[in-house]
């Protein structure tokens, strides 16, 4: 079983350095272009028969689009990015001096960030959902966020010592996983390769 991982492409809330989970921000016109540079110079094919999913945002949906058309494909909410509650569509710079900043950077995992969710709810609810669609026990991919493709593939692959943010791909790029016996075996860039 292959399981095909693909981060949704840029919007203006990555362009603006804007921390943007739960806001539901479309990708940008500069970002769609990207999406169509790469799918002219990569080769996105999936399998025949997989099956397709998307977090539901918008980001998600229009990179589905830019690279394989209207097809059919369900959307996963629990494969949503983090909701950063009240530090949403700021930037680095203003969040940090804001008091619950200093509580953040202490308690990384377990801090419930005011109106939103902490790593470890993240994770919890993004694991949850992935698990689900691996026991269907057939080829699929999954358009989705930085975040949730940094705590799959860090849950999958714990032994090489890359932290989290090391597994984020650059946008409208990702992994292909391949599975056997329900096991994670080895991982690849996803486009493979050039056409």
């Amino acid at each position: 079983m292959r399981i095909y991982i693909l981060r949704h492409g840029r919007t203006e809330a990555n362009e603006r350095k804007l921390y943007a989970g739960a806001s539901d921000w479309p990708v940008s016109a500069s970002g769609l272009e990207d999406l169509k540079a790469l799918g002219e110079a990569f080769d996105y094919s999936l399998p025949e028969g997989a099956a397709i999913y998307t977090s539901g945002m918008r980001r998600t949906e229009d990179t589905l689009r830019a690279f394989y058309g209207d097809v059919p494909h369900e959307a996963v909410q629990g494969l949503m990015e983090r909701n950063f509650g009240v530090f949403e569509n700021k930037p680095l710079e203003e969040i940090s001096r804001m008091p619950e900043f200093s509580v953040w950077m202490e308690r990384r995992d377990d801090y419930v960030i005011p109106g939103g969710e902490s790593f470890a709810q993240l994770k919890e609810r993004v694991l949850a959902s992935f698990n689900d669609l691996i026991s269907k026990g057939r080829d699929f991919m999954i358009v989705i966020h930085g975040g949730p493709i940094g705590v799959i593939m860090s849950e999958l692959f714990p032994g090489e010592n890359r932290e989290f943010y090391m597994w984020q791909p650059e946008n409208g790029k990702g992994y292909v996983v391949t599975f056997e016996d329900g096991k994670a075996l080895s991982w690849e860039s996803f486009p493979p390769e050039e056409r």
